[in-house]
């Protein structure tokens, strides 16, 4: 795209800060991972910023970093993008119910014809070791993670009764996506 896709005007605030908004339904806090060397967001008083430790370690160790920061506290962390800002909250609530009816799984995330989309998901924290030996051994791709742990997955249909158009994992890429986001969520910059 070009741009920092996080800080893209989205209503009365960015992309990151409409995501943020959404976070704040299911906790207290919320940490947002950034890359070592980028600039820290604008962001409300009760969300954590915090770094990758890696340099150019990608996703995996987004995840990595951020599942850490919470594993002492919680069991679950809420992982989203800020490539896809039409999040709908319910379907993390399901999520979250599916991950807790099936206690011997680790994540769930969307999959849908094949494809996994395991930066909109709900994870157990106690997957911080596996991932961890995963990035000490630069095993990088965040795929083969799912190979290695059990995980439920969401497909298209489970997942279209609550989100009819599949907004919550529809991502943003280039500029005419970006106006396709705004018009579907009804969203002007600088309006609500």
């Amino acid at each position: 795209m070009g741009l920092d896709k996080s800080s893209l005007p989205f209503g009365r605030g960015t992309v990151l800060q409409r995501i943020e908004t959404i976070f704040f339904q299911f906790a207290k806090r919320v940490t947002v991972v950034i890359s070592h060397d980028a600039p820290k967001p604008n962001v409300g008083e009760n969300t954590d910023i915090i770094r990758d430790e890696n340099t150019d370690f990608g996703p995996l160790e987004g995840l990595r970093v951020g599942i850490n920061h919470h594993a002492r506290d919680s069991e679950f962390v809420f992982v989203g993008t800020c490539d896809a800002p039409l999040v709908i909250p319910d379907v993390y609530r399901e999520m979250l119910n599916r991950l807790v009816q099936n206690e011997d799984c680790h994540a769930t995330i969307p999959v849908i014809d094949k494809q996994l989309y395991p930066l909109t998901g709900v994870y157990r924290t106690s997957l911080v070791d596996t991932i961890g030996e995963m990035v000490a051994n630069e095993e990088l791709r965040v795929r083969d993670l799912f190979s290695r742990i059990n995980f439920v997955a969401v497909g298209a249909n489970e997942l279209r009764t609550i989100d009819p158009d599949l907004n919550t994992i529809k991502n943003m890429n280039n500029q005419q996506e970006y106006r396709q986001m705004l018009a579907s969520a009804d969203e002007t910059p600088g309006e609500s």
